[in-house]
């Protein structure tokens, strides 16, 4: 929900340029809130998600097929990562380097 809040306060203030925009977003598909699912829904509502390039990673310990199989497909997500995360997860998924 913060995430969700914060991303709206960027679009309602006028000169947002000195609030940082995330360029990726680790997302938990399980959280207690407003699961990950939940929160592309309110994503996709954003302008500054129409905009701007946000990658959407999913992280998840689930085995539930459906889900795995509705994160991958999610057309916002671009991957989706499995606990436990680690550094070679990341580096291998979103291509992050030192």
């Amino acid at each position: 929900k913060d995430a969700v809040n914060y991303l709206k306060l960027i679009e309602t203030i006028e000169t947002h340029q000195n609030l940082p925009i995330p360029q990726t977003i680790l997302l938990d598909i399980n959280m207690p809130y407003m699961d990950g699912f939940a929160f592309l829904d309110e994503l996709k509502k954003l302008k500054i998600a129409k905009h701007q390039l946000i990658s959407v990673y999913m992280l998840s310990s689930t085995s539930n097929q459906n889900e795995i199989i509705k994160a991958l497909t999610h057309p916002t997500v671009s991957g989706l990562i499995t606990k436990p995360l680690t550094v070679n997860k990341l580096i291998a998924q979103i291509g992050w380097h030192k």
